[in-house]
């Protein structure tokens, strides 16, 4: 019940605050509004609700659970900021905007999956006071160490379904609701190809970082 109902009730009220808060303004939006939305405002917004979550994951007794499928517990919200961040990408019609938040979205996810350990312990030294040790320890769990190389992989692939279902929203349903609207159907497209193609970079890096670290993990061991 612990590890289900935080997801839950957070999910809950994050999407809540989405639909009280930005929806009914999101097409008064320019261009500029989603680049600064997506590359500064989601990234922190998302870290606010994933970050204690993954701690409160990691906390579980392995008594209370079986913790081989930890990290599905993170898949709804995943899903969520996954989606909606995609959907602001998607939104933005000038080129230059799409290059922009593209290619800067490369670097910021980079360093994202790549610091997620550092961060998390990070917070637990600083917010949770716990010393050093107790966090080596901790972090050094088999079913945690499960659990972070998990929610990578479960990111990456949310990520890509993610841009194709707010791929097929834009292309599709915007023009079945209004026959007349203009088509700015190369923009989507170019929009998705650009996507993809970075996205698989991304991956394609971070699963060489830690390949590496795996095998230099085995070596000194």
């Amino acid at each position: 019940a612990r590890g289900a109902a935080f997801p839950a009730f957070a999910q809950v009220f994050m999407n809540l605050c989405i639909q009280l808060l930005l929806f009914s303004r999101l097409n008064s939006f320019t261009s500029v509004d989603f680049l600064m939305i997506r590359l500064v405002v989601w990234p922190l917004v998302t870290e606010l609700f994933t970050a204690p979550l993954r701690a409160l994951l990691r906390s579980i007794p392995e008594e209370w659970a079986d913790k081989d499928w930890l990290s599905m517990a993170m898949v709804p919200m995943q899903l969520t900021f996954g989606m909606l961040g995609r959907l602001f990408m998607f939104r933005m019609t000038e080129p230059w905007a799409m290059v922009v938040c593209n290619f800067a979205l490369l670097f910021l996810e980079l360093g994202f999956r790549l610091s997620v350990s550092h961060r998390d312990k990070f917070y637990a030294r600083m917010l949770g006071c716990m010393p050093q040790s107790v966090i080596k320890s901790w972090f050094g769990q088999k079913h945690n160490v499960k659990f972070r190389c998990d929610n990578l992989i479960g990111e990456m692939c949310l990520e890509y379904y993610a841009m194709f279902s707010m791929f097929v929203q834009q292309f599709v349903l915007i023009r079945v609701q209004n026959p007349d609207a203009q088509s700015n159907a190369g923009v989507v497209f170019a929009n998705l190809i650009l996507q993809f193609v970075l996205e698989l970079a991304c991956d394609t890096i971070c699963m060489s970082r830690r390949a590496l670290a795996l095998a230099v993990t085995l070596q000194l061991r």
